[in-house]
């Protein structure tokens, strides 16, 4: 298996599950630094094989603190994506839901927008932690510790990874897929990217996801 490469992409979903629902985030990653060689195997499982890798205690942890004690961490699905898309891998975590708590609905998310330093919708993407525990929100809003804790968790989306001695470093953003369609009548078309994260922005108020299965990011 060939090492990680400087400009390498690799997009990656959290799946989680919960009654029957599911709630899946996207993010992404661009190998930056580079300079001690290392294999896709052993640097894939560095960042997502168990409770003590990166992207657990960087992401998976602390959205599931948020959660209510109904969901399950499924699996993590990960992919090179640039500059040569290569298969999909999967990461079980052992970190399942337990039935001891219920919640009204799985519905009510907290949404995160992340920003690129550039213009335009390519520019912008979300995630929105769903299956949230009822004591952080209510009328809509959440409380003042809850800000805090979506606030202190934000800059893990933008924030580079730093590997330990430095063996690597990963900027955070979000990938965007090639897209053909139209606007306001006109074909376009757009090639795919990957757009470094540069901040994020935490909504103070509740969103409601409508949709059985509640995959969103990008």
């Amino acid at each position: 298996m060939p090492d990680i490469a400087v400009g390498d992409v690799y997009r990656f979903a959290l799946e989680q599950q919960a009654l029957g629902n599911q709630i899946v985030n996207t993010f992404a990653f661009r190998v930056k630094e580079n300079p001690v060689p290392i294999s896709v195997d052993g640097f894939l499982t560095g960042l997502f094989d168990g409770a003590g890798a990166e992207m657990a205690v960087r992401l998976s942890a602390p959205i599931g603190n948020l959660q209510n004690q109904i969901v399950s961490h499924l699996r993590w699905r990960v992919q090179k994506v640039s500059p040569v898309p290569e298969a999909v891998r999967e990461y079980f975590p052992n970190t399942t839901g337990i039935l001891e708590n219920e919640v009204d609905t799985l519905n009510i998310a907290a949404c995160i927008t992340r920003f690129g330093a550039g213009a335009g919708r390519r520019q912008r993407g979300r995630i929105a932690i769903g299956g949230l525990d009822e004591s952080l929100y209510k009328d809509g809003r959440f409380s003042i510790a809850t800000m805090i804790a979506l606030n202190t968790f934000k800059p893990n989306l933008y924030i580079d990874v730093v590997a330990p001695l430095s063996v690597y470093t990963l900027e955070m953003g979000f990938w965007s897929p090639a897209h053909t369609g139209t606007v306001d009548g006109e074909p376009v078309s757009y090639a795919a990217q990957f757009v470094p994260c540069v901040g994020a922005v935490v909504r103070e108020t509740v969103r409601t996801q409508r949709s059985r299965t509640l995959e969103v990011g990008s």
